[in-house]
Order: C-alpha cells, then structure tokens, then sequence
C-alpha cells in the first residue's frame, strides 16, 4: 500500500481524518523510510537527501487540520511528495479502532484491493512459579515518609515488575543463586515481609490502539471488584511501543492497581513512564 493511499479518496475522509486508524509501515529505524499514523498525525522518517526532495516543510504532519483539504496549496504538497518521491509501496500494520460493526466492514471494504491480511491478536497465558510479592498496597505507599522514600519503594516495585515481566527466576522462593552473582532481594518494609504467591500473566503483542488497552484495564478493574474476595488484591498493565530510533529502546507505561486495605472495593494507582528504556511487556 503505498503512502499516497492516505491522503486520497474515502480513506482519508473516512479514516485518517477522524483519526480512527493506527498505522506503522515496516522497515528497520535509521535505515529505512519509516511512517507512521497516529491520531491523524502522520510522521515521516527518512533520509535527508529524500527529505529535501520532497519539499515538505516538517516531519510531523497533522492530517486533521482544516487547511489538509485537496485544493490547499499545503496539502497538494503533501501529495506531490506521496506521488513523486514517497511512491514505492510498503507493508503496514494497521489497527482500526472501530465503534460499530459497520464502521469495521467498510474498513474492510476500502482495505480489500491492498489484499490485507487480517490477524488475530490472541493473548498468551504465563502461568509463573510460587514467587515472592513485596507489599503491595495503597497503604504501604502512604507509609514512607517522606518523598525520597516514596520514589525508592516505587523504584523497588518497578525493577521487581520488570523481573516478573522477564520470569526471572531471582524472585522464585526457591531461588538460591549465588550471592557472588546476584544480590537481589525481594523489597520488603519494617511490617511486611514478601508473601509467596502463584502469578499469572497475560500478554498481547501486536499493534493495538490506546483505547483497547484502556478497555482491557478497565475490564480488568471491573472484574476484580466485582470479586474482590477471590482475586488479588493487585494488579498491573504494561504496555511499550515499536521502536523509532536505530539508538534507543522502546518508550511505554506501567500502571499499578492496588486496592485500599479497608476498602477492597476501591482502588489507588501508582503509575510510571518510560522513556528509551528496555520493557518487556
């Protein structure tokens, strides 16, 4: 499908204008041309030569504005460059964030001449071994003291989410590595010591909108209060995007959900941003 694609007939009125459409093109960052559309934002990496032939005046473009109409002299730059130096045809991974199975089937129908191929992004079960699970609570969150030690406890959870997201084996309770190679410990407070807890894990890789993964967690939230006597009293989503940059890793989040020790039907969130780090999701 080429670039032009986007900026022409019912697909871009239909779709990219809305912004309903999340689209990355394939290719390796820093060595290949790279798009990607987001929101209706498309942004353009490539290389200098290929930019200056272009004639476009920014990488980032927002297709949403109402001057990005045929018969604008912006946008019929933008054409020119999608017909003339942006023209060779790439393989994308789309998600179209659909809100009604008939907003889904005249995707399909604008989609079909590019022969796409539709595929199933089913989760995958990780059933971890008996682990051990600092405290996690609203209430161990309210119990230090003071900033700085509110950014340690927060900065232990995370390290030990990440070993979870990896299944290292050095939060097993059966671990007995040794100390010469490695000296983590599972966090632990002055009240709490770490609780041996069978985990699971559920992930999802592929290309998905903001909006799924906000469903998901809300789902999640919902089921867990609506059983707050048999599900754990915590739970936490994490989600990273495709790499952009040759020299960097991936940018993403983690939210933690915990539940409040006299209230199991209420939560609080610790939450945190990644920028250029290594998460495994």
């Amino acid at each position: 499908m080429p670039l032009i694609a986007l900026v022409e007939g019912d697909f871009f009125n239909d779709f990219v204008k809305p912004g309903s459409i999340l689209m990355l093109s394939e290719g390796r960052p820093g060595v290949d041309d790279i798009f990607s559309l987001e929101q209706g934002i498309l942004t353009l990496q490539m290389s200098r030569e290929k930019y200056e032939r272009t004639g476009l005046t920014a990488i980032e473009i927002d297709l949403r504005q109402p001057s990005m109409l045929h018969g604008k002299k912006g946008f019929e730059r933008i054409v020119w460059a999608c017909r003339n130096v942006l023209n060779a045809s790439v393989t994308w991974l789309l998600a179209f964030d659909a809100v009604s199975q008939n907003s889904l089937d005249k995707a399909a129908a604008a989609l079909q001449k590019y022969q796409p191929r539709l595929l199933d992004c089913d989760f995958e079960e990780i059933a971890h071994p008996v682990v051990n699970v600092p405290p996690l609570s609203m209430d161990e969150v309210r119990s230090q003291s003071w900033p700085a030690a509110v950014e340690d406890y927060c900065n232990e959870v995370s390290e030990w989410l990440g070993l979870v997201s990896l299944q290292s084996p050095r939060i097993a309770v059966d671990d007995k590595i040794d100390p010469y190679l490695s000296r983590y410990a599972v966090p632990q407070s002055e009240s709490q010591q770490p609780q041996s807890t069978a985990l699971v894990s559920l992930r999802w890789q592929g290309v998905m909108t903001s909006r799924w993964i906000s469903q998901l967690f809300t789902s999640y939230l919902l089921e867990q209060r609506s059983h707050a006597d048999g599900l754990s009293a915590w739970g936490a989503l994490s989600a990273s995007t495709f790499r952009r940059v040759a020299v960097e890793n991936s940018d993403g989040y983690t939210v933690l959900s915990l539940t409040e020790g006299a209230k199991p039907r209420e939560s609080g969130f610790v939450a945190w941003e990644f920028v250029g780090a290594s998460l495994s999701t």
